[in-house]
């Protein structure tokens, strides 16, 4: 059965780093949802079209698959859209909730080139739409405490049990 790894998480939580990893680790396709919405919003909008999002994610997915056993997708902002996921049938989906707290996705962030103005809208953004209930739903949650290797090494430990079922 083919897998669908959905990691989602608060901006600067580590998400994207740790999504990558895994997908090298496990030779999986790398979709990022943040990349979908920028194609579509190509013009400079802040608005995102659910509905062609879902439309360009799940093209994604399905090509994704085409091409592998699993993918991996990250999402944040967008990461209530991924439990669609769940409407595609004869898939395997694992959710893992990226944890961490402010202060360490305020440093991320900051790292990013991000200011303080434009981190605390990132911030406040994610409470606003949702990010918070759809990492609620995720079956697995691992804490990113700033040492994001053992939070890989979480990831991969997850997947691994989930492969074997």
């Amino acid at each position: 059965m083919k897998k669908i790894i959905s990691i989602v998480g608060n901006s600067g939580c580590g998400k994207s780093t740790i999504a990558r990893r895994i997908s090298n680790i496990f030779d999986y396709s790398l979709i990022e949802v943040s990349d979908i919405v920028q194609n579509i919003n190509k013009d400079g909008t802040k608005l995102i079209n659910d509905t062609k999002v879902w439309h360009n994610l799940y093209k994604a997915i399905k090509k994704g698959l085409n091409n592998s056993d699993a993918i991996v997708v990250c999402g944040c902002r967008e990461a209530y859209m991924l439990f669609n996921i769940d409407s595609i049938p004869a898939y395997k989906h694992i959710s893992i909730a990226i944890l961490s707290d402010k202060q360490l996705r305020k440093a991320r962030l900051s790292k990013r080139g991000l200011n303080k103005k434009e981190i605390e809208q990132k911030l406040n953004q994610d409470e606003k739409i949702g990010t918070l209930e759809a990492m609620w739903h995720c079956k697995y949650k691992v804490l990113n405490e700033g040492k994001l290797k053992d939070a890989i090494i979480y990831c991969k430990n997850i997947i691994y049990s989930e492969v074997k079922k």
